[in-house]
């Protein structure tokens, strides 16, 4: 035991150091803000014949984090 103790004193700043930080919150000037995305040749708002519209398909958005930055992201219906 008493062979041990110097190698545990000397490791022991070592895991001090070794300890994990908490992130950083993202800085609100770097991330980008989510906005609104205009689909090309989508139909003016207001009202319309259910078959004047195209086809309703499902889509998916996830907000991630990428870089400390919320981000959507769209994802494949199953």
């Amino acid at each position: 035991m008493m062979r041990c103790l110097p190698l545990l004193i000397a490791l022991v700043p070592t895991l001090a150091a070794a300890q994990p930080t908490k992130p950083k919150p993202p800085l609100v000037d770097r991330c980008e803000r989510p906005s609104t995305r205009q689909v090309s040749g989508a139909v003016k708002p207001g009202l319309h014949k259910l078959g004047e519209l195209p086809p309703a398909k499902p889509i998916y958005t996830v907000v991630r984090e990428i870089d400390g930055c919320p981000t959507p992201v769209s994802v494949r219906p199953r």
